[in-house]
């Protein structure tokens, strides 16, 4: 066990998520069954169990209550929802930078495995956004996404067989996998 969380409205943590710095993200419910709707919090918490408040979420305020699902933007900051709250009382969106580092990249599969220059290589992974990718060192002629889960690269004249290398501003990934030129 990492963690015990109170029973009550600061109790019942939602989905954990890793964060770019290796720490894991989470959120409380915020509110008692049968009584008035509490707030939440937004935490933090080390491998090893250490526990630091980020953020109270206010019930009566702009914010909102959680149950709050969070996610990590490939910018390094967290972004939530919240089941109520916000001027019209029906949920609200909200980002909370807790100055994460930008997350590297991740290419977990390609798609074709091989293909003449000018083949459209379709990559899936994660943190993909602002990507430049190369062949065996060449750079692509064209790369295009519009999610940060996948891009497409066409494969430049001068490219070798070899692995394929993703840089985005968060860093450098180079597949185990090699594509093969034909």
């Amino acid at each position: 066990m990492l963690y015990s969380f109170p029973s009550g409205p600061n109790g019942g943590p939602t989905p954990l998520i890793e964060g770019s710095d290796g720490n894991l993200y989470g959120a409380t419910q915020g509110y008692v069954y049968g009584g008035p709707y509490g707030y939440g919090l937004l935490f933090r918490m080390t491998t090893s169990g250490d526990y630091t408040l980020l953020k109270s979420m206010d019930n009566g305020g702009v914010t909102g209550s959680c149950q709050c699902t969070l996610t990590m933007g490939s910018d390094g900051v967290i972004y939530g929802t919240t089941t109520i709250g916000g001027p019209g009382g029906g949920g609200t969106i909200f980002a909370l930078d807790v100055g994460m580092p930008i997350p590297k990249p991740r290419a977990r599969q390609f798609t074709p495995q091989s293909g003449a220059v000018g083949t459209q290589v379709l990559i899936w992974g994660s943190n993909l956004l602002s990507a430049t990718v190369k062949f065996s060192g060449a750079p692509a002629t064209a790369v295009s996404n519009s999610g940060p889960s996948y891009l497409l690269a066409t494969v430049p004249s001068g490219a070798a067989s070899g692995p394929i290398t993703i840089t985005t501003p968060g860093g450098t990934f180079t597949t185990s996998a090699d594509f093969s030129v034909q």
